[in-house]
């Protein structure tokens, strides 16, 4: 193994140790999976012993740092919290930026019905009836639906 392997397997495995616990930070289960499988997939090209792979899948292993930190500093944490604690009835609530509204219900056979919505301020209504608002606004930033 040539130095220059060995310095881009320390830097990747730096980068493994960081990836690992940012992903112990993602608390909605399908982002903890998709991460898990995609850094298994990482480790599997690295292992390569061709020097370009290993510098690829290291410039990828940065960006993927930066996706992993955005997605758990963007968590909607109440969501979460409220989705998977086993609540059987609607939940409802502004996100964190109070311009995003989300809401979940369960129905009788287990499906769920997921509504979003985005505004440009939390007095618009949107929780209140949803596109019956938007219909009978009218306002000029409206489209018809």
């Amino acid at each position: 193994m040539t130095q220059e392997q060995e310095i881009l397997d320390e830097e990747f495995r730096c980068y493994m140790r960081v990836a690992r616990s940012l992903e112990s930070t993602l608390k909605r289960p399908k982002d903890r999976e998709f991460c898990t499988q995609l850094l298994k997939n990482c480790e599997r090209l690295n292992s390569s012993d061709n020097v370009m792979i290993k510098m690829n899948t290291n410039v990828f292993m940065r960006y993927l740092l930066k996706v992993i930190n955005w997605t758990s500093v963007h968590q909607p944490l109440q969501l979460y919290d409220k989705w998977y604690q086993g609540s059987k009835t609607e939940v409802k609530m502004w996100l964190q930026d109070n311009k995003s509204y989300m809401a979940v219900k369960e129905m009788p056979n287990g499906s769920l019905a997921i509504y979003c919505a985005v505004s440009n301020s939390p007095d618009a209504g949107w929780q209140d009836g949803a596109l019956k608002v938007m219909r009978d606004s009218k306002g000029p930033e409206v489209e018809e639906i």
